[in-house]
C-alpha cells in the first residue's frame, strides 16, 4: 500500500514510465493519493499500457488523487489514471479521482482503447467494482486512420459487465485530425 504525502511535479521525471507495463509487470496493491495533486505527467510513446499506471491488476484500489496537466500519448491502452485495470479478485476500486489534460493514441492500425480517466476496465472474475466520484477534464485526440478500431471515453473507454460507474462525469473534447 502507498499513500502519497505531498504533491508532485513530474515534469523532471519525462518521459514517465507508468506503473506496470503489461499483464507480467502489473502494479496490484493500493495507492492512496491523500487528496494531493500530481501535475505535469507526460507520456509520449508508441507503446500499449500508459498512464500514471499502465497495467493494474489483483486486489487494487486507487483513490484520492488528481492528476493535473497531463500529455499522454501512447499505444493501444491509454488513459491519464490508467491504460488498463483488469479486476481478477474481490476487490478492485477507483474513487474520487479526477485527471486533466490532453491524452492521445500513437497506433497506426489495430483497437484502440484510450479515454480521460482507464482505458478499459477489464473483469477477470470476483465481485462488482466500482469507479465512484471520478471526474475528468480532458481533450482526446484520434489520428486520421481508417484502420483503426476505436473505443474512446471521457471517462472510461471499454468496461466490462461488473464494474459500476457511479455519481462520475467528464467533460472536455474529442478531436479527429482527419477525415477517417
Amino acid at each position: 500500500s502507498y499513500i502519497l504525502m505531498a504533491d508532485i511535479d513530474l515534469s523532471s521525471y519525462s518521459p514517465w514510465t507508468p506503473l506496470g507495463t503489461s499483464s507480467s509487470d502489473f502494479f496490484s496493491g493500493n495507492f492512496n493519493g491523500n487528496g494531493h495533486d500530481i501535475t505535469n505527467l507526460f507520456i509520449n510513446t508508441t507503446s500499449d499500457y500508459q498512464g500514471l499506471f499502465g497495467y493494474i491488476s489483483g486486489n487494487s484500489i486507487i483513490k484520492n488523487v488528481r492528476i493535473i496537466n497531463c500529455d499522454i500519448t501512447g499505444g493501444a491502452y491509454v488513459g491519464g489514471l490508467a491504460g488498463y485495470f483488469a479486476k481478477d479478485s474481490d476487490v478492485a476500486e477507483i474513487a474520487d479521482c479526477y485527471v486533466s489534460g490532453n491524452i492521445s493514441t500513437s497506433t497506426a492500425a489495430g483497437a484502440v482503447y484510450v479515454a480521460g480517466l482507464v482505458g478499459w476496465l477489464y473483469m477477470n472474475n470476483g465481485n462488482s467494482s466500482d469507479v465512484i466520484r471520478c471526474s475528468t477534464n480532458v481533450t482526446i485526440t484520434m489520428p486520421d486512420n481508417s484502420t483503426l478500431y476505436i473505443f474512446i471515453g471521457g471517462l472510461v473507454a471499454r468496461e466490462e459487465s461488473g464494474w459500476d460507474i457511479k455519481q462520475c462525469y467528464s467533460t472536455g473534447n474529442f478531436v479527429n485530425t482527419g477525415a477517417s
